[in-house]
C-alpha cells in the first residue's frame, strides 16, 4: 500500500487542480491517512481505498462513505454554472433577480440576503457543491434591493404624512 500512496502523493504535486479540503480515511477501526480528494478517487481507482471505507472531511462532525463523497464531488458540465447542489445560493440569486421588480422587491430581497449567507455557509462546508457567486450576487443585489425598496417606501409614507398634515 505504501508504493500505491507514494505514486498518490506524486500526483498530487502535478496535478493543481485539487479542493483544499482533506479527508481522513477510515476502515473499521483503522485510520488510513489524510488524502485530498483527488488523492482518494486515485486511491478508489486503484482499489486501495473502497466504497464504504468513511472519509472525514476536516472538521466535520459526520463522515461520508467514500462512495457517497465520489458521487457528490463528481462534476458535470453544468454544476459550476448552475449550482443545482446548493439550492440556498440558486434560489438566493433567483430571489435577487425577483427584486428588481416594483412591488415584490422588500419581499424578495430579504430572503434572498439570508439565502446568500446560507449558501455561502454550505460553499465552506462542503466546497463541492459550488454557488459562492450566485449567494453573494443574492447577499448584494438582494441587499441593495431591499435598502432602495425600504428607502422609497419611507420616502413614500413621509411625503403622505407630510401631505395630510399640511392639509389640516
Amino acid at each position: 500500500m505504501a508504493n500505491g500512496l507514494t505514486k498518490v502523493s506524486m500526483l498530487a504535486k502535478r496535478n493543481k487542480k485539487t479542493y483544499s479540503m482533506n479527508y481522513t480515511i477510515q476502515r473499521g477501526q483503522d485510520t488510513l491517512g489524510t488524502y485530498t480528494l483527488d488523492q482518494i478517487r486515485t486511491l478508489s481507482s486503484q482499489g486501495t481505498v473502497f466504497p464504504n471505507d468513511l472519509a472525514w472531511p476536516e472538521g466535520a462532525q459526520a463522515a461520508f462513505t467514500v462512495a457517497d463523497l465520489l458521487q457528490r464531488t463528481q462534476s458535470d458540465g453544468t454544476s459550476g454554472i448552475v449550482p443545482y447542489k446548493n439550492p440556498q445560493a440558486l434560489t438566493a440569486y433567483y430571489l435577487a433577480i425577483a427584486s428588481l421588480i416594483p412591488c415584490i422587491g422588500l419581499l424578495a430581497g430579504v430572503p434572498a440576503v439570508i439565502l446568500g449567507l446560507k449558501g455561502l455557509k454550505r460553499v465552506k462546508r462542503e466546497p463541492w457543491v459550488k454557488g459562492t457567486a450566485h449567494a453573494w450576487i443574492g447577499i448584494i443585489l438582494g441587499g441593495l434591493m431591499s435598502l432602495i425598496w425600504l428607502g422609497g417606501l419611507l420616502f413614500f409614507g413621509i411625503g403622505i404624512a407630510m401631505e395630510s398634515s399640511s392639509g389640516q
